[in-house]
């Protein structure tokens, strides 16, 4: 066949080159170089069920860089991602749908993908053996799906050093005050390869400080190549925290690997990889694992979503294993309208059926380091939702505890909505309370809201909604100008039955969504 022909060229190619380079090392002076070495794959894709495929090359020995310029040759409605895996079968980066061609070297690499020197700080040259690069069928429309790609073998790297990409550590933290901390659990750096290139970390640690965040959370898809750039930026900002992570993205829904810094596996249903394994990946790293856009249809595409995969689709998910969930879906004065209300009211219905610990989180979504680079981007902003999260310090492991533990306000339109405070006591053993805690055995339970607001012509008529189970118990209009109005109710009682749910909301006057909103208290008697 035609595949099997093509083979055997580039298997006689490879051959030519080992020959080559083992003359070239025997005979020729010690400052030769190795002449470069072009391979071409061009095949279709394997008719099979999986979504993904992999395509092997052999890497020789002396090689300090390999570039692969990739291509679809179909009828162009086709989209395949791809990444590399290097010999030792771990990932070495992930491009997605990156159009610029892929480098790896020994002391840099492309965006998207590590140099081998965060690997092994000894390595000269690229390690020698069976190299593979994985294909994603994102969307294919009628078959023969086809693809070539042209990968260069160099004995001098092209691109210039990356001296300033390390292994990322949590730094110590910025601060020691104990209080909220305001955040974007979901930004893009340039990383991504469906991303602005001008997304640099810097960039998006100036934008989010400026308007008003605590802390960055870097949420690249399926790869973590940010965090090697992380230390280098964080020192040249001092009130900002740069959280490492992923989004971990398929084709049957994303998530957030929440304070990552590890690749974590998302070839799910291909190698034995499953999602319970990659939620074990991020536990075992100490982050968290998040549903991100849980409901995110964009009519259009092949498969009748433009989105590819946006939407979460595996219902057969242990919700014990889940942590959070975004159900502030880009701000409300952009998308966030059209999919944060469905997913606040899943949210609620999992913490009624058990699963308490969901924390819930806001995401931008954000891919342009806070600027929107045309007048139609209907995107949201870094910052806008934004999560706070009560924490002991702002740091690594303290955004994390927070957020683990459900100290979590969320303010739907962006870091300059009001805010609430939401505590409580369970009376008879005097036990404080705040968002994801829980009175247990008690018959009664005081709440109380403080809220704090801003002086703002468009933050005028709004009231203050206190919901039990999802159902709105009391509500207030709250004054204009507001510093720290309070509202208290005591002698609450706890249900006979299961478990009261209290959360407390900011709403503008006849509108049904919150406008800032808490996680809940729970209540109950057992």
């Amino acid at each position: 066949t035609k595949t099997t022909k093509t083979t055997r060229v580039d298997n006689m190619k490879i051959l030519l080159f080992l020959c080559l380079s083992l003359h070239l090392s025997k005979s020729a002076p010690s400052t030769q170089r190795l002449e470069q070495l072009t391979q071409t794959i061009s095949r279709s894709c394997p008719d099979t069920a999986n979504d993904f495929f992999s395509v092997p090359f052999h890497v020789p020995e002396g090689i300090k860089e390999i570039e692969i310029e990739h291509r679809n040759t179909g009828n162009g409605l086709d989209i395949l991602d791809f990444g590399v895996w290097g010999p030792d079968g771990v990932s070495r980066g992930w491009g997605g749908g990156n159009l610029e061609n892929t480098v790896i070297g020994v002391h840099a690499s492309s965006r998207s993908y590590t140099a081998m020197r965060l690997v092994n700080v000894s390595l000269d040259t690229l390690p020698s053996g069976e190299w593979n690069i994985v294909f994603g069928k994102a969307q294919l429309s009628l078959p023969p799906c086809t693809f070539s790609v042209n990968i260069s073998f160099r004995s001098e790297e092209t691109l210039a050093p990356q001296p300033e990409r390390r292994l990322y550590k949590p730094v110590a933290p910025l601060e020691m005050t104990s209080r909220y901390y305001a955040g974007d659990f979901h930004i893009h750096s340039c990383e991504s390869g469906d991303a602005y290139h001008a997304a640099s970390l810097d960039r998006i640690a100036e934008y989010a400080s400026s308007n008003g965040l605590d802390f960055a959370h870097i949420s690249d898809h399926n790869t973590i190549s940010a965090s090697s750039f992380m230390l280098d930026a964080q020192s040249r900002h001092k009130t900002i925290l740069l959280l490492p992570g992923a989004e971990w993205t398929t084709y049957s829904g994303h998530a957030g690997a929440i304070g990552t810094s590890e690749y974590v596996d998302h070839r799910v249903d291909w190698l034995n990889i499953s999602l319970a394994r990659a939620i074990q990946s991020v536990h075992r790293q100490g982050g968290l694992f998040s549903i991100n856009h849980e409901d995110l249809y964009l009519p259009g595409g092949v498969e009748g979503n433009r989105c590819v995969g946006c939407a979460w689709d595996y219902r057969d998910v242990s919700l014990s294993l889940v942590d959070a969930m975004e159900v502030a879906v880009q701000g409300f004065g952009m998308a966030g309208k059209l999919f944060s209300p469905g997913a606040i009211d899943l949210w609620d219905k999992l913490h009624a059926q058990g699963f308490m610990h969901i924390s819930p989180i806001g995401g931008s979504d954000d891919h342009h380091a806070g600027y929107n680079d045309t007048i139609l981007d209907m995107h949201s902003p870094i910052g806008h939702p934004t999560t706070l999260v009560r924490a002991d310090n702002l740091s690594h492991n303290g955004i994390i505890d927070g957020l683990r533990a459900g100290r979590v306000v969320l303010k739907m339109f962006g870091p300059h909505d009001p805010m609430i405070e939401f505590t409580g006591i369970c009376d008879e053993s005097g036990t404080v309370l705040e968002p994801g805690s829980h009175c247990i055995g008690q018959s009664k339970v005081t709440l109380k809201a403080v809220v704090s607001r801003p002086i703002r012509e468009d933050l005028i008529d709004m009231q203050l909604c206190i919901l039990r189970n999802n159902a709105v118990m009391w509500m207030e209009t709250l004054p204009y100008v507001v510093e720290g109005y309070t509202w208290t109710r005591d002698n609450i009682s706890a249900p006979l039955n299961g478990v009261d749910r209290w959360r407390v909301e900011i709403r503008d006057t006849g509108k049904v969504y919150p406008r800032t909103m808490t996680n809940h208290i729970f209540v109950t008697r057992n």
